[in-house]
């Protein structure tokens, strides 16, 4: 039986989804303690230093939605966890900047896989690889310029995937229920667009790319049966391919300008989609 692929692409909006669906008096009752693994898109913002006028998902899901995912460092009498924790929930191992390479060496599933026995956290989010593709590192540019052979590329695709299975194994080895999610393309973001990267069908290159390591990431959740939430379709439905980037989106009858970014106090433009850096996404 083929694990459901649920569309999607940003975390936030996939996890606030998933919580939308049950009921608050349910959460309540029996709060989730939620642990996660990953980047900056799920490192507290304010943790992370990615903004303090704005809130991703981690933040809004134990605001709005009852989610435990154990207190902040100040809440707990303390004044940090260390890295990679800082100063941020006790169970969201995320930190900002990491790949799927320095997850492990940080010790994100190490950690993550030993609080299953010490403050029985049971579910888990998994949301990392997209800065293996990040636009500052060596991988995004070299296959941007069509530079890397197609060996290259493929051996660098098969390391991602090798370094996401191991942090999924070690974290189901504790009896933790994990959940997937598919790799962003930084290309449609504002920042990366309108860089030294702007020819859109360089930038699909390296999105074609990215778009294997996530056929890689659907035969992972079939081979473990774990959930795979499409954080990349999300994104690709919201924002559009490289070619045809899309510049608004209304929800909820209000008009968010895609391809804007919310600068904060005092001049805060919260219906713009990302924040100041124009790579992350704002609370909208």
């Amino acid at each position: 039986m083929k694990p459901a692929l649920l569309p999607g692409s940003w975390l936030q909006a996939l996890v606030i989804a998933l919580a939308a669906i049950i009921p608050p008096t349910t959460l309540q009752a029996a709060p989730v303690k939620l642990g996660a693994m990953g980047d900056s898109l799920t490192d507290e913002y304010w943790d992370s230093g990615v903004a303090t006028y704005a809130t991703n998902w981690p933040g809004l899901v134990v605001l709005y939605r009852g989610v435990n995912m154990g207190p902040t460092a100040a809440q707990a009498g303390i004044g940090t966890w260390g890295s990679p924790r800082n100063a941020g929930y006790k169970y969201n191992w995320a930190l900002s900047g990491a790949d799927s390479s320095t997850l492990l060496s940080e010790g994100q599933h190490t950690g993550l896989q030993g609080q299953a026995a010490s403050d029985g956290v049971l579910t888990a989010v998994l949301a990392i690889g997209s800065n293996d593709f990040i636009p500052t590192g060596s991988a995004y540019g070299n296959i941007y310029l069509n530079s890397w052979s197609s060996a290259q590329i493929q051996t660098y695709v098969n390391q991602t995937l090798a370094n996401i299975e191991t942090a999924l194994v070690t974290v189901r080895s504790a009896g933790i229920s994990v959940v997937l999610a598919t790799l962003l393309d930084p290309g449609a973001t504002p920042a990366v667009a309108t860089s030294i990267f702007s020819n859109a069908t360089d930038r699909d290159r390296v999105n074609a790319v990215i778009q294997s390591v996530n056929a890689g990431l659907k035969t992972l959740a079939q081979k473990y049966q774990v959930p795979l939430m499409d954080w990349y379709g999300l994104e690709k439905a919201i924002l559009g391919p490289n070619t045809s980037l899309r510049s608004t989106l209304k929800l909820g009858n209000v008009n968010l300008n895609l391809r804007g970014s919310d600068p904060g106090p005092p001049n805060s433009a919260p219906t713009n989609a990302f924040v100041s850096d124009g790579f992350h996404p704002n609370t909208a």
